[in-house]
């Protein structure tokens, strides 16, 4: 094999091995960031963060062997960047105001934009999503986004590291629009890419009766309108559930039986 091949092969090894790597390490001590440090095996550059104390270390791991084969690894203290330990502090104060949980729920009420919305309209995929979703990316995001570590600061400018623990440390963020005619639906926000997806089984009219996305999803549920006997919320559900094909015999509360082709009938 050329030499110069297996050169560039041992080189690329590595460098692959020396990557930066992180290390949480709560409420821990010096000794232990380094040990936890040291923990990782291999040689490269490894951080240790903390979002109890809101503390990042940095240290360069390196490896010498005596004769014999016996090998020992060392932790040297290294400068931490300001993009990492500005990160921590940020991760440090959501971990402390979410009790540890590291995860968001907003609620946001429809405005001007999408007035026209019905719950019935984002049931499935559909212009109604797209818009619901370009309204919360394009216009609401910025209320999300100063509300989770990092406001104001492009993650992607982040260096690997500290990107890599706001990706590993927040959790799901989920956002409960509530739409004019009272209906809600249940998204998860991704800061990073700035998209959303839709919990499917969250979305339901204002009396909390299931929106169904497909058929299946009618095998056992309950409607409810006590509330509101025969009014526009239930025929506005029974004008949707027609769209599938499936008939509503009665009225006020049902129940609808069966995978494929499921009866709706009261209870």
């Amino acid at each position: 094999m050329d030499m110069r091949l297996i050169m560039g092969m041992f080189l690329l090894l590595a460098s692959s091995s020396a990557l930066a790597s992180e290390v949480r390490c709560d409420n821990c001590t010096e000794a232990a960031y380094k040990a936890n440090a040291l923990a990782g095996g291999g040689v490269g550059t490894r951080y240790v963060y903390d979002l109890v104390k809101g503390i990042s270390r940095k240290y360069e791991i390196s490896s010498s062997c005596e004769e014999g084969r016996v090998c020992s690894s060392e932790a040297t203290p290294m400068p931490v960047e300001p993009d990492f330990s500005n990160m921590t502090v940020e991760l440090a104060g959501y971990h402390a105001a979410t009790a540890g949980q590291m995860s968001s729920w907003f609620t946001l009420h429809a405005d001007s934009s999408i007035h026209n919305l019905t719950v019935f309209d984002v049931g499935g995929p559909g212009a109604g999503r797209t818009q619901l979703a370009s309204w919360l990316t394009n216009t609401q995001a910025p209320t999300i986004r100063n509300a989770l570590p990092a406001a104001g600061v492009a993650l992607h400018s982040l260096i690997a590291a500290a990107l890599n623990i706001f990706k590993n440390s927040v959790g799901q963020t989920n956002v409960t629009v509530v739409l004019a005619d009272g209906g809600q639906i249940t998204l998860v926000y991704e800061p990073i890419n700035n998209t959303v997806t839709v919990i499917e089984g969250s979305i339901a009219d204002k009396f909390g009766n299931i929106v169904p996305r497909t058929i299946g999803d009618l095998d056992g549920a309950h409607f409810d309108y006590s509330h509101e006997p025969n009014g526009p919320a239930e025929r506005k559900m029974k004008d949707y559930l027609s769209i599938f094909g499936v008939r509503v015999t009665g009225s006020v509360h049902w129940v609808c039986v069966g995978d494929s082709r499921p009866v709706c009938s009261p209870y």
